[in-house]
């Protein structure tokens, strides 16, 4: 088994592919079996990726500094009274 290509065969198969030489060929010119040609010119062929979309709907840092802490202070186990009647409601504060 062979090493893997290396930097200059890399380019000579660019090259090759680019001059569109016989697959036949470009298997020789390397001296690389097919199955390693072909999964090279596969790669050489791929789209590069995408950067990463961000929805502009998006909160910036200070957004999400100001809501957590503005939520410091609020007890999210609690129980909701917000449903209650004004006279229902118990006193949170001591």
């Amino acid at each position: 088994m062979k090493p893997k290509l290396t930097a200059v065969e890399k380019a000579r198969l660019a090259e090759l592919v680019e001059a569109r030489t016989p697959f036949w060929k470009i298997c020789e010119e390397i001296d690389r079996d097919r199955k390693t040609t072909a999964r090279n010119i596969a790669y050489l062929r791929r789209r590069p990726p995408q950067p990463p979309k961000r929805s502009p709907l998006r909160l910036s840092l200070d957004e999400r500094e100001e809501i957590s802490r503005g939520l410091a202070g609020v007890n999210l186990s609690a129980p909701d009274r917000s449903n209650e009647p004004f006279h229902e409601r118990r006193a949170t504060v001591s």
